[in-house]
């Protein structure tokens, strides 16, 4: 679950605390003080927890101090902090951003060789129930829910209940579509979510053997289709996420074709660029094909479902790397705590509308250059 965080040193600090950060200073700070305040002053207290860029504090109360300004500076009023005991200051929800995720689990029921995300059994939903309980009911809008599978979690229900209660909340779901397999199962979940809860699920190829070798689960092709199925007899909006490796590039058209054909309930089908960190990169010579040798395949995929007027968009390819003609397919897709640029970029007239690169990838695509 590591995003933005800085380091400094604890004290009075046993176990990881998680709270909401203000800056303002107000007398409810000491009748309902569950939030987390900066301290500035060596005797300054405050009742629940604190941070501070300062050298040495005094305080009986947990405290993380000898923080860099830099870091500080980059905190917003209404962020949800976690204060750990090693001294780790880490944003698990930044309240000035539209794409905050909420992560489950690291577990999960497929074995995708181009998986960014470490796989081991950790589930994390206490303190996604945590979190949400300091988001006010009527400020949380756009969040994802992501793991590992986020289907496996052990308090599933219980967050997609929780998210329920947010008035204007927009869920989506990063899921592998798997466990929707089970119509009851599915119909469980339905009832809990929000009714607009996007289901975002990944399809690698038209060809069953494909998809089951690029997932890592024998079966999971008529699993994850079975699911979409189930998933549509409720009329949720649906969206394909197809991730772009050497194992199905050559073959984007006839997906495409196939979801035309086979899927057109689909809201979105996005067409993605892989981040080559995790097991992707440990596989890098099995699933690593550079960009710009796929082009050609990218630009048919994207007409035809165009063509089929199902929503198309192009997620993680820097624009420098994309013919023109479909330049306009390319969204915003790179969370703002991992997006980055290399200096080639740095002269680019189209910089603040790129996507940019990774900066947790391994794997730096080649041609990048200024526009």
């Amino acid at each position: 679950m590591a995003m933005w965080q800085i380091k400094g040193i604890a004290k009075n600090i046993t176990n990881p605390i998680i709270a909401s950060y203000s800056h303002k200073s107000n007398i409810l700070n000491w009748i309902k003080p569950k939030y987390i305040k900066e301290t500035k002053k060596i005797n300054e207290v405050y009742r629940f927890a604190s941070i501070s860029m300062l050298e040495h504090v005094n305080t009986p109360y947990p405290i993380i101090y000898n923080l860099p300004e830099e870091g500080m500076l980059d905190i917003n009023d209404g962020d949800i902090l976690k204060l750990c005991p090693d001294g780790t200051v880490k944003r698990v929800f930044n309240a000035s951003s539209t794409q905050n995720v909420l992560f489950v689990t690291e577990a999960c029921n497929s074995q995708c060789i181009m998986c960014p995300q470490p796989q081991t059994p950790l589930d994390y939903s206490d303190e996604v129930l945590e979190i949400l309980s300091c988001i006010p009911k009527k400020s949380l809008r756009e969040i994802c829910i992501s793991g590992g599978e986020p289907t496996v979690g052990i308090k599933i229900f219980e967050i997609m209940e929780t998210l329920k209660r947010y008035t204007y909340v927009e869920p989506i779901i990063l899921t592998n579509g798997r466990k929707f397999n089970n119509k009851s199962f599915t119909q469980s979940f339905i009832d809990r979510a929000p009714f607009n809860t996007v289901y975002a699920i990944p399809l690698y190829s038209s060809i069953p053997e494909v998809h089951d070798r690029i997932v890592g689960v024998s079966g999971a092709f008529r699993e994850t289709i079975n699911g979409i199925y189930n998933l549509s007899a409720f009329r949720v909006p649906i969206e394909i996420r197809i991730v772009l490796t050497s194992k199905n590039v050559f073959n984007l058209t006839e997906l495409a074709n196939f979801i035309g054909w086979n899927l057109p309930m689909a809201v979105h089908v996005a067409l993605m660029g892989m981040e080559v960190c995790g097991r992707a990169y440990d596989n890098i010579e099995d699933v690593w094909i550079e960009p710009k040798s796929y082009m050609q395949e990218l630009i048919e995929a994207t007409k035809i479902l165009d063509y089929r007027d199902i929503p198309v968009s192009i997620y993680n390819l820097p624009l420098c790397l994309l013919p023109y003609e479909i330049r306009k397919y390319s969204t915003f897709s790179i969370s703002q705590w991992k997006q980055g640029f290399i200096p080639e970029c740095q002269s680019c007239t189209m910089r603040d509308e790129c996507n940019g690169i990774f900066t947790s990838s391994k794997k730096i695509p080649d041609g990048i250059h200024a526009i």
